[in-house]
Order: C-alpha cells, then sequence, then structure tokens
C-alpha cells in the first residue's frame, strides 16, 4: 500500500546509493559526453537562432506595435518581453517535437537497451541539442541580466545546461530528458497568460481559457507525471 513513508524511504535509499557511488568515482567523469562532439554544430546552431532571434525582436515589435504599448516601455522591460517571447518560441518548437517522439517510440521504461536503434536516438539528442542551444542563450541573457532578475535564472539556466548536456553520457537518459523536456508545454500557455496582461486582455474569456490550460498542463504533466518519471528514473540508474 502507497504511503508517504514508504515513498521516502524509497528515495533516501536510492541517494545513499548515489552518495556511495559518487564517493566512489570521479566526480567529473559524470559530465564527460564524448557523444556529444557528433552535436556540437547542432547546438551551435540553435544558439545562434535564439540569440538573433531575441536581438531581432525589438525592431520587430518596435514597426508592428508602433506608439503603442511596446514602444512605452523602458529598456529593460522591453528585453524582459524579448526573452519570455523567445522562451514561449523555444516551448513552442520542443513541445511537439517531443510528444511526436513519445507517440512513436513510447516510454523509456518500457523498453530495453537493445531496442533502441541509431535513427531513434538521433531524433533524441537533436532535439536535445534544441534546448541546449536555448539553455546557452539563457544564461548568457541572464547574467547580462542578474542585478535586476536575480541570480535564480542564472543557477536554473546553467543547471538545465549541465542536466541536458550529461545525457550524452547514455541514449537512455536521452530519451528521460525528452520526458523532462515536455513540461515545457505548460510553459506555452504561462507566456500567453503574461502576454495577454500586457496587451490588455486581462480577465477576458481568452485569458481565461489559457489559464485553465496552464493549470492543467502544469499539474498533469510537471507534477503527476514528473513525479513518476523522477521515480523511474531513480529506479533505473541507481
Amino acid at each position: 500500500m502507497f504511503s508517504w513513508n514508504n515513498l521516502q524511504i524509497i528515495i533516501d535509499d536510492h541517494l545513499d546509493i548515489l552518495l556511495t557511488r559518487l564517493a566512489k568515482e570521479d566526480f567529473l567523469e559524470g559530465f564527460i559526453a564524448p557523444r556529444i562532439k557528433e552535436y556540437y554544430i547542432n547546438i551551435l546552431s540553435f544558439f545562434l537562432f535564439f540569440s538573433i532571434l531575441y536581438l531581432s525582436l525589438d525592431t520587430f515589435f518596435k514597426n508592428i506595435w508602433k506608439n503603442k504599448y511596446y514602444l512605452k516601455l523602458n529598456n529593460y522591460k522591453r528585453k524582459d518581453w524579448n526573452s519570455r517571447v523567445v522562451a514561449f518560441i523555444h516551448a513552442c518548437i520542443i513541445s511537439p517535437l517531443c510528444i511526436f517522439l513519445i507517440y512513436n517510440y513510447g516510454f523509456p521504461w518500457n523498453k530495453t537497451e537493445k531496442e533502441y536503434d541509431p535513427k531513434e536516438i538521433d531524433l533524441y539528442y537533436k532535439t536535445i541539442c534544441i534546448s541546449i542551444g536555448y539553455f546557452m542563450w539563457d544564461i548568457i541573457y541572464s547574467v547580462g541580466d542578474y542585478k535586476k532578475g536575480g541570480i535564480g535564472f542564472v543557477v536554473h539556466g546553467v543547471c538545465a545546461f549541465l542536466i541536458y548536456i550529461c545525457t550524452f553520457k547514455h541514449y537512455v537518459l536521452g530519451h528521460y530528458a525528452i520526458i523532462y523536456l515536455n513540461y515545457e508545454i505548460s510553459t506555452i500557455f504561462l507566456h500567453i497568460y503574461w502576454i495577454s496582461d500586457k496587451i490588455g486582455l486581462t480577465g477576458t474569456i481568452f485569458q481565461l481559457v489559457d489559464s485553465l490550460l496552464l493549470l492543467v498542463t502544469f499539474f498533469s504533466v510537471r507534477i503527476a507525471f514528473g513525479s513518476i518519471t523522477i521515480l523511474k528514473l531513480l529506479c533505473k540508474f541507481i
């Protein structure tokens, strides 16, 4: 029978095993992933894509919203607006790809290592490269903005970047990464909600529907399904 005490015991046991391994092994070996060399071009390409996108948004919004909301913002708020649009576009790109891969190849806990084929693995890593490129841009933006945005965004970007780099250690981790990147579904609705506030759609039916979708996706994908995925990952690798 499930209980929170049993769950805590399971987590504690797995953490003890993990700490024991770290004590015996070279910690830096966990970050060495030779396979990533095959995808440097992909990562750099998407880093440049998100960087150019961010830099071009200011001119774009000035042209489409002449004498309207965007031009009334100060420089910091314009940067914040543009960074959120970049995050929104990243989520719109990555989420459908992850759904497609999950639909076609299933969940990692339902497969053995021998069932993976090279094409499937390559698709996982090419998808992950999109987000690694995005987080590279995000780190640079957050470092430049840390005085107002806070150090938390820098830490988030660095951690996400390192975690997805480490998935190149083993292709099954790459499969799990696709599951976690699917969290970005709720990010889509989060930024739509935020933008709705800024363009005068606060309290409208549109924003209400979006807020409901945000709540549903956040709870179902990040909290409920996310918790299951974490436990599956711990049980498989620890």
